[in-house]
C-alpha cells in the first residue's frame, strides 16, 4: 500500500525568500515523492527501536539500584516523550524532509544541522556493528555451550 503523490513544480521568482520565492531546500523538498508502504515504515520504525542497549541497561540498572530502577525507567521516558512532542511541534511548522539534519538548521543555524547530520551519519554507521558484539555477548552469557565467545570475558568495554 504505497502512498504517491505527483510532484507539483513551483516556480521560484526572487533568489531567496520573500516575495512568493522559494528557498533552494523547498525546491528540493517538492522534487520528493512519499512513496514508502506500510510495511518499509514498520520495518524502519522497529528497526530504530529495538536495539540490544535495553538488554544491558536493566542489568546494569538493576544491579545498581535493584527495585528502585524502574523509576529512572519512568523518567527517561517522561523525557524520551518530552523529545518526541518537540519534533511533532517542529514538524508540524516546518513540514520538510531531513528531520535529523534539517530541522535544526531551520531552527538553530546550518552549523548545528550540520554537526547533528554527521553525528546521525556516524550512528548510523556504527550502531549495527555494536549491536552485533552486543548479541554476541548476551547469547554467549544466556547459552554458554555455544562457544561464541570464552565465559565470562567482556567484549564490550
Amino acid at each position: 500500500m504505497a502512498v504517491t503523490e505527483p510532484v507539483q513544480e513551483q516556480p521560484a521568482s526572487g533568489a531567496g525568500r520573500g516575495e512568493g520565492g522559494l528557498a533552494s531546500y523547498e525546491i528540493t523538498d517538492l522534487k520528493l515523492r512519499k512513496t514508502m508502504g506500510l510495511t518499509q515504515l514498520t520495518a524502519l520504525s522497529l528497526g530504530a527501536i529495538i536495539g540490544s542497549g535495553w538488554l544491558f541497561a536493566v542489568l546494569g540498572a538493576d544491579a545498581t539500584a535493584g527495585p528502585a530502577s524502574m523509576f529512572s525507567w519512568l523518567i527517561g521516558g517522561v523525557c524520551v516523550l518530552f523529545i518526541a512532542f518537540t519534533y511533532m511541534e517542529i514538524s508540524g511548522m516546518l513540514p520538510r524532509s531531513g528531520a535529523l539534519s534539517r530541522y535544526p538548521q531551520l531552527t538553530h543555524g546550518g552549523y548545528t544541522g550540520m554537526v547533528l547530520g554527521w553525528a546521525y551519519l556516524l550512528s548510523a554507521v556504527t550502531v549495527p556493528t555494536i549491536e552485533a558484539e552486543a548479541s554476541v555477548t548476551y547469547l554467549s552469557n544466556k547459552f554458554p555451550g555455544i562457544g561464541l565467545i570464552p565465559p565470562h570475558s567482556t567484549i564490550l568495554s
